[in-house]
């Protein structure tokens, strides 16, 4: 078969080709490392953006809230005013109708 010359050389060759591409296959990973930690990177710096417009619209839609609350509160008691003076109204307009009916001598009408 091979001697042990050839063998030696046949080693030496296998190493050097294993070297060169470990070494090209480390420059690779290398590359794509810094590749990936760029990405992330800018994936952070979104996140970030998308954490803060967050933040933003939750106080946004507490302030709309609160707002709302309020204006339902007032609204409510607008209403119940606006209830009770047309009940008062409705109120001394039955009496009236009705002391106009009996004064004119007319029939109740219920």
């Amino acid at each position: 078969m091979f001697t042990e010359e050839q063998l030696a050389q046949l080693r030496s060759v296998i190493r050097e080709e294993v070297e060169a591409e470990s070494a090209q296959t480390r420059r690779e990973a290398t590359f794509a490392n810094v590749h990936l930690k760029a990405g992330l990177s800018a994936i952070n710096g979104r996140l970030k953006t998308v954490e803060i417009d967050t933040k933003r619209t939750r106080e946004a839609v507490m302030t709309l809230a609160q707002k709302l609350d309020t204006a339902q509160k007032e609204t409510g008691e607008l209403l119940h005013e606006i209830l009770d003076t047309v009940g008062e109204h409705h109120t001394k307009l039955t009496r009236r109708v009705e002391r106009i009916e009996e004064h004119l001598g007319l029939p109740e009408h219920r």
